[in-house]
């Protein structure tokens, strides 16, 4: 069993990727004053969060193409601006966002083609606020905190309210 295990937790521990999305998201995160930490490990290493804001226990992920699969075309579940195709998420992503949901108070999920029709900076930063807001996340423009760490997070956390 621990053989299985590790054959588990070892990409999640050593694969980790982080795309442009990713980065370009936890960038306006930081610009919004929240604490978070890029490519975080959960507590029991099964899974590595794209972004984890400790002081609300979310977990944010961006969901590029792999995450979905193409069953038909148009009709309901098409892409926004993409009438032509439907995406459903993959079993694998799907299992991950229900496991992931045990384990933080919040998923947020950003799907690409919700990303990639944004247009500048500011829609970006509206939608990513948005996505926060709507779990429970206190966002604002005036700080910008970035914590690298989970270590560092406290201190961060302990900042934000002074």
């Amino acid at each position: 069993m621990h053989e299985a295990r590790d054959a588990w937790m070892c990409p999640v521990r050593d694969d980790a990727t982080v795309s442009r999305s990713q980065e370009e998201i936890a960038s306006i995160i930081g610009e919004l004053g929240v604490p978070h930490e890029v490519e975080h490990l959960t507590e029991d290493g099964y899974f590595s969060v794209d972004v984890y804001m400790l002081v609300n226990n979310v977990a944010l992920e961006f969901d590029g193409p792999t995450h979905f699969i193409n069953f038909s075309v148009g009709g309901e579940g098409a892409a926004p601006g993409d009438a032509a195709r439907t995406w459903t998420k993959t079993p694998r992503t799907e299992l991950r966002d229900m496991f992931l949901r045990k384990r933080h108070d919040a998923v947020v999920i950003v799907p690409y083609f919700e990303w990639d029709v944004l247009s500048g900076k500011e829609a970006k930063k509206q939608y990513v606020a948005e996505k926060l807001r709507g779990a429970g996340v206190h966002v604002t423009a005036q700080s910008q905190r970035f914590c690298p760490t989970v270590e560092a997070l406290g201190d961060c956390a302990d900042n934000m309210h002074t």
